[in-house]
């Protein structure tokens, strides 16, 4: 059941992309069984065991017997790949089984303790932070969607335990609460990213500095460009085919994510980590390019005539383009393409609104010159 997350998203992309209608027949399919086989209680609906069987499920007294698995891992991750679903085609039972499946985190599971923290005694994996995270983004989603402030509160309240107990403040997430806590994975900061981006557009803005750290200092040092230090081969000789490979590793593995990096290291061999079994994996790859999309799309929003920008990133767009000098130098400039009614530019908190320089210059039609934001002292 962990893996039909990652189906559904990879179904809906597939979608988005072609607009090929075999393609929406069987993710349709896919959403119908996934809501044929949940355990269907009054108010709440779960899976009670993870997997599901050709003879269906392994024991229907999974939950009693205390042998359901993670409720965040199978049905919690599983609600904003549902929910991306049902905004693209309008699918009456993915929005269904998000509505049951909220109400069981919130109201049943007991994944979340009562002041926001991970309860590490339900878990699959030791308080695995990538199926909480997972969870408190599918949350977030589901809260813009439906308005339902109660639900993004729940959501702010664990975020803020998150970030303030087990995160560091440069933006790093710990794997596990215990056996693998320095089990980074790529997936979990992106899960971090994108709550924090859903309660910044709720109101909460003074998450998008949290956000743009967590960009900046860690999701982008997790993309590895310079490769001097791996030592590969040009040669096949020594491969073995599905198994490992030495042959330009470097240059094949450019650009990919940290599978679990610790906080200043790509490769983390010590206790409590993985070793080198695992520095690159799929998954993260996958999230760590969608962690940047997600950036770059919010760097700068336009809402009812009102231009924001969120991140002091470089970015263009036709409403204006921003170029950042930070962290070399505190100055931001801005070139306006054209007429913005209002204009809203998010000064970090260290900047301080005292020390803050607006500098703004005209040219001619074809020669703009840019407005500059500068942080002195």
């Amino acid at each position: 059941m962990i893996d039909q997350r990652a189906v559904l998203l990879a179904l809906t992309s597939w979608y988005m992309s072609t607009g090929d209608p075999k393609i929406k027949e069987v993710a349709d399919k896919h959403v119908a069984a996934l809501r044929r086989i949940a355990v269907k209680e009054r108010d709440v609906w779960y899976y009670p065991a993870s997997e599901y069987t050709v003879n269906g499920w392994p024991s229907a007294n999974g939950v009693q017997l205390r042998l359901a698995p993670d409720p965040a891992a199978f049905c919690g991750r599983l609600v904003m790949p549902l929910l991306k679903y049902h905004e693209l085609t309008g699918n009456a039972d993915a929005i269904e089984l998000c509505r049951f499946f909220t109400a069981l985190i919130i109201h049943r599971s007991g994944v979340f303790n009562p002041d926001g923290g991970f309860n590490d005694a339900l878990a699959y994996r030791s308080g695995h932070f990538h199926t909480r995270l997972g969870t408190l983004d599918a949350l977030a989603r589901y809260a813009w969607f439906t308005r339902d402030a109660s639900i993004l509160h729940f959501v702010k309240k664990s975020y803020d335990w998150a970030v303030s107990t087990w995160c560091t403040s440069f933006g790093w997430t710990p794997g596990d609460m215990h056996d693998q806590a320095f089990e980074h994975e790529t997936c979990s900061l992106v899960d971090l990213i994108a709550t924090g981006i859903t309660l910044a557009r709720a109101g909460y803005t003074e998450y998008w500095g949290i956000v743009e750290r967590f960009l900046r200092n860690h999701l982008t040092e997790s993309q590895p460009l310079n490769l001097d230090w791996v030592v590969d081969s040009d040669s096949k000789a020594n491969d073995d085919v599905g198994m490992k490979s030495f042959y330009q590793v470097a240059r094949r593995t450019r650009g990919a994510f940290a599978g679990y990096s610790a906080p200043n290291d790509f490769c983390c061999d010590v206790s409590g980590g993985r070793g080198h079994i695992n520095d690159l994996q799929t998954c993260c790859i996958g999230s760590g390019t969608r962690g940047l999309f997600m950036g770059w799309s919010n760097t700068v929003t336009e809402e009812n005539g009102t231009v924001s920008v969120n991140f002091l990133l470089n970015r263009g767009s036709r409403w204006l383009d921003v170029s950042d000098h930070l962290p070399h130098e505190g100055r931001v400039e801005l070139v306006i393409h054209r007429h913005l009614p209002r204009l809203l530019i998010r000064i970090p908190e260290w900047a301080g609104y005292a020390k803050v320089v607006v500098r703004r210059e005209h040219g001619e039609r074809n020669r703009r010159k840019p407005a500059e934001i500068r942080a002195c002292g």
